[in-house]
């Protein structure tokens, strides 16, 4: 049995596979950007005093997820 249907075009199917990459690369690139805005906000935290990166939790908190 074959995967792509007779009456579906390589060339279609060639265009989706296109577009679903450049999908993933802007995808990519936005992780990236947001990744860097992060380090600068958590650098701008720590110089006001916060403590980022503990995630550590008091056994007695309630915790809501």
């Amino acid at each position: 049995m074959s995967v792509v249907r007779n009456d579906f075009d390589a060339d279609e199917l060639l265009k989706f596979v296109n577009e679903l990459e450049a999908k993933i690369f802007l995808v990519i690139e936005e992780n990236k950007q947001l990744s860097r805005r992060v380090k600068v906000l958590e650098v701008a935290a720590k110089k006001h005093g916060v403590q980022v990166g503990n995630h550590e939790v008091d056994k007695d908190a309630c915790i809501i997820v």
